[in-house]
């Protein structure tokens, strides 16, 4: 999948521990024009998008038990590579 944004260098680390955990790590440079009241800074943010990973015929608790472990090893690859604003589906649930 080609992008107009320029690549964002991501650390060796994080994308091994990506290529490990099975996920998509991708980064973009996406610039914006000079403010005038502040100075320019870095925002890095991270979108999560997962699926499901057992069958829906497990039960509900060891479905929602991988779904949360698999974005805990997310957001790891994400603190890797410095994300400050994480994303999440917006079926994600707080329970």
């Amino acid at each position: 999948m080609s992008s107009p944004f320029r690549c964002l260098g991501i650390p060796d680390s994080a994308l091994e521990f990506a290529k490990q955990k099975n996920f998509e790590l991708r980064g973009y440079v996406i610039s914006a024009k000079p403010e005038q009241l502040r100075p320019a800074r870095i925002v890095r943010v991270g979108i999560i998008q997962n699926k499901i990973l057992l069958p829906t015929t497990a039960p509900l608790a060891d479905q929602r038990n991988a779904i949360h472990n698999r974005i805990a090893e997310i957001i790891s690859a994400g603190h890797q590579c410095g994300v400050n604003v994480m994303c999440m589906q917006e079926a994600w649930s707080k329970n």
